[in-house]
């Protein structure tokens, strides 16, 4: 399933991409239209409480993106894999690759370069990522959505 966030729940959709998860962010509205053709399972997130004219809509209230999560759980639970987590690009929404070490070291600071062993790119932008102290706030996340 695919979530289409608005333009209000940016940071909702970098979580969701934490997550696993594709999560679409819309810049403007007339946006929506284009996704409305595609044959995917999608659903539209939005702050908005006025018709949004999408099918499928989800209205979070929270103004905080960590809980704007907390409000999706019921969806969220059962589409979270666990090893998923942490495998998108939260700017693109691409998966990641594996990509050597070597191929990183002068795209990353030093100390992270040798404190970790696995770096990931994004194939869309060439960002670089590896598991650093998000992952751990990832985690509790994790937990808190899957308990």
């Amino acid at each position: 399933m695919k979530f289409v966030c608005d333009v209000m729940l940016g940071k909702l959709a970098k979580y969701l991409r934490l997550l696993g998860l594709d999560a679409v962010y819309l810049k403007n509205s007339a946006q929506l239209k284009d996704i409305s053709g595609s044959k995917e399972s999608w659903v539209f997130v939005t702050r908005r409480t006025n018709a949004t004219g999408a099918p499928a809509s989800i209205v979070v209230r929270s103004e905080l993106a960590r809980r704007q999560v907390t409000e999706l759980k019921p969806i969220l639970r059962p589409l979270i894999d666990p090893s998923q987590v942490l495998n998108r690009c939260i700017e693109c929404n691409v998966p990641l690759e594996d990509v050597e070490r070597g191929e990183v070291e002068h795209r990353v600071p030093e100390f992270v370069f040798h404190h970790y062993k696995r770096f990931r790119k994004c194939a869309s932008c060439n960002r670089i990522y590896w598991e650093g102290s998000h992952a751990r706030h990832m985690t509790g996340l994790l937990k808190e959505l899957l308990d």
